[in-house]
């Protein structure tokens, strides 16, 4: 297949996503990560061979252009949900939690690396950082199917939807330091202070944009000023080896607090979701390599399980310090290992930063997290709120979709 006929179908499956992802009353019909793309990026390219993988370099920057702005809406809604602002409890709840697995994730697999594949330390250090932040985040997108599809309401499903909600921040900001240590050839910015001027490039573009758009919000004006911001963002982090997926989250966390047309912009921005979605998953698919190294299917096993240990350890500490959670299963930890587009997202980042074994290697746990997380994750969770009677028990049909407010 040429260039030309890869481009028209990421642009089909793309129009195609803005349906698919973007009306949420048929959401229930789809699974809530959307692995399906990978699972079908990965038959056309690697099984079968439609999809070359390495033809599917010239969409590179495409794949930038996509990390970065799924980076964005995420930011945008950082610190939200369901539109109401985060209680303090549960944020500083989720941020734990994703600090602890992902510091146990990536102290498991630096002392396990040694024994598997002989490596640099600083290669070494890559690996296992970059498998910790793939492993860690839930994503949010799981809790709110699982609560709208069988309408769950109470303290509990708030709760995860809040926790999940913030865990975002520490492998975004793991992403950055592992980024400024690991500068690329003949980068602009010296390797030390690099991690900060990510931070800072996000919130200056962020401010920047946010007084461009004034007080009085223009809709064909704000998607000009919000494109050509997202453009050179995302182009002067990806040409001085900074992190994407971190200036452009900083950026969006930045328009979120500090612009006055946050809503308008979050309005304007969530259709776009669905069409930036699934190609990068389609792609991310069809660039995985299980035969590079045998270690590759090795250590994202051992990433997947290290994540369900850890999980599992998480929704004990919760069970012993909530009294809301007290009622559930002593297995109330699976509930937070569902994976998706953020998951992937960090995959695909370290497989075009990081050629060879270790992209490949981050992006095979990505996917097997997000593969292993869609089957345990949102029917546990499912199990869970019916358990604290917050889901009216299990049904054979579930119950009409919520409509998106």
């Amino acid at each position: 297949m040429t260039s030309l006929g890869y481009l028209l179908g990421l642009l089909l499956l793309a129009y195609l996503g803005t349906f698919l992802v973007g009306n949420w009353t048929i959401r229930g019909f789809g699974l809530s990560s959307n692995v399906e793309y990978v699972v079908l990026g990965f038959f056309l390219g690697p099984v079968l061979g439609i999809l070359d993988r390495h033809a599917l370099t010239i969409f590179d920057p495409l794949a930038h252009l996509a990390i970065g702005w799924l980076a964005l809406l995420v930011g945008l809604n950082y610190g939200h949900n369901n539109g109401v602002h985060v209680r303090l409890r549960s944020g500083l709840l989720g941020s734990l939690i994703a600090l602890v697995t992902f510091g146990l994730l990536f102290l498991g697999l630096w002392r396990l690396l040694p024994s598997l594949v002989p490596l640099l330390p600083q290669e070494q250090t890559v690996l296992a950082a970059g498998v910790a932040i793939a492993c860690t985040e839930t994503t949010h997108h799981a809790v709110r199917w699982v609560v709208e599809r069988y309408q769950a309401n109470g303290p509990l499903s708030r709760l995860f939807g809040e926790m999940t909600n913030v865990e975002d921040m520490v492998p975004i900001l793991a992403c950055a330091v592992i980024f400024a240590v690991n500068p690329i050839p003949d980068a602009l910015l010296t390797p030390v202070p690099s991690a900060l001027v990510s931070l800072g490039l996000g919130i200056g573009m962020g401010l920047l944009t946010t007084a461009l758009l004034g007080r009085e919000f223009c809709w064909d004006e704000s998607w000009r000023l919000l494109l050509g911001a997202s453009l050179f963002t995302i182009g002067l982090s990806v040409q001085t080896g900074m992190s994407p997926l971190t200036t452009m989250f900083v950026m969006g966390v930045t328009l979120s607090v500090f612009s006055a047309h946050r809503l308008e912009i979050v309005s304007m921005t969530a259709p776009t979701e669905g069409a930036v979605l699934l190609p990068a998953l389609l792609v991310a698919g069809a660039r995985l390599d299980l035969t590079s190294s045998s270690v590759v299917p090795i250590v994202a096993l051992f990433g997947v399980l290290g994540r369900l240990v850890v999980k599992l350890l998480c929704g004990a500490g919760l069970r012993w310090l909530l009294p809301e959670a007290r009622t559930t299963q002593p297995w109330m930890g699976l509930s937070l290992v569902a994976a998706g587009g953020f998951a992937m997202s960090v995959g695909l980042t370290f497989h075009l930063r990081f050629p060879g074994l270790l992209g490949d290697t981050v992006l095979a746990s990505a996917a097997a997290t997000t593969l292993l997380g869609e089957f345990i994750g949102p029917p546990s969770l499912r199990a869970t709120l019916t358990r604290s009677g917050e889901i009216a028990g299990p049904t054979t049909t579930p119950p009409p979709q919520a409509q998106r407010s």
